[in-house]
């Protein structure tokens, strides 16, 4: 039995809105999981390796994804599949919500 991944994408109302939990979520990061300094930090992406194990908090607009606990070999996989899968936005705006 493996360890659970986190894989969470989540979108803002606001990309100040984004930023600001995407900022405070990386702080968290390291205390939740006694994590040293992060083996990249660039702007939009900070991300973790923690042998054996991967943490990322990547912002790109208003749409922040978190990925923690996953396998560093997959991780940057994991990254780039995580946004490709994501719904393309409608140019009249966002899709529908749920029926009511």
């Amino acid at each position: 039995r493996g360890t659970p991944v986190l894989v969470s994408l989540t979108t803002w109302e606001s990309e100040p809105a984004a930023a600001a939990f995407a900022d405070a979520y990386a702080r968290l990061l390291p205390r939740k999981h006694a994590l040293g300094p992060p083996s990249t930090s660039e702007p939009g992406l900070t991300a973790w390796h923690a042998d054996p194990q991967g943490f990322a908090v990547e912002r790109r607009g208003s749409e922040v994804l978190l990925i923690e606990r996953a396998p560093i070999a997959t991780l940057e996989t994991l990254r780039r599949a995580t946004w490709q899968s994501r719904p393309s936005p409608s140019p009249s705006g966002p899709p529908p919500g749920p029926a009511r």
